[in-house]
């Protein structure tokens, strides 16, 4: 939708778009990562797949993750005082003052449904209870610092990082403007 205002401040809102997503994908994965290498070192055996009813009441098992994961996808629906708010009203703006109308509103359709899904996710953390056992293995999962202290490291810096990016996004602004102007001058012309 950026693409419709062919302008650099459009390119740029959508590169800084592109950047809190990229961000937050990893966050994502390194979140699952991190919750199935517990499971591994629970002494549960392989899992090949992935259902969100596995992360079921995990909030009231691991609070740190839970958190982590609510951090993640408020961001992802662009809920504030979160990166991806900024990023999303960026072009929301943009959208605006290029007077197109019509892809502003398609953009909050888009956004409303793609939040009803997070949300979903956040509620299956918090909120659906059936089935636990609270002396079953797969529940007493907890983050195994010691083991991957990287991984760790990296999520819990990357979730400081989307809350200072809503607060200082001026770094990010210039680093999504400059990408687009080395891009100007090699691939397209911006009117």
């Amino acid at each position: 939708m950026s693409f419709h205002s062919l302008n650099i401040e459009g390119f740029s809102s959508l590169v800084f778009f592109l950047i809190i997503y990229l961000i937050t994908s990893i966050l994502v994965w390194g979140n699952l990562v991190l919750f199935y290498n517990s499971a591994g070192n629970a002494g549960l055996k392989y899992i090949s797949t992935f259902f969100i009813s596995g992360l079921t009441g995990l909030a009231k098992v691991n609070p740190l993750a839970a958190l982590s994961f609510v951090i993640i996808f408020f961001s992802i629906s662009g809920i504030p005082p979160l990166s991806g708010f900024l990023a999303k009203i960026f072009i929301f703006f943009n959208l605006l003052n290029f007077e197109s109308f019509g892809s502003a509103i398609l953009l909050i359709l888009f956004n409303m449904v793609s939040v009803y899904y997070y949300i979903r996710i956040i509620k299956v953390i918090f909120f659906e209870v059936k089935g636990i056992d609270r002396n079953n293995i797969k529940f007493q999962m907890t983050y195994q610092v010691c083991q991957h202290e990287l991984i760790f490291l990296l999520v819990v810096s990357l979730l400081l990082l989307l809350v200072f990016i809503f607060v200082y996004p001026s770094f990010f602004l210039m680093v999504a403007q400059y990408i687009v102007l080395s891009l100007e001058n090699n691939y397209f012309v911006i009117s």
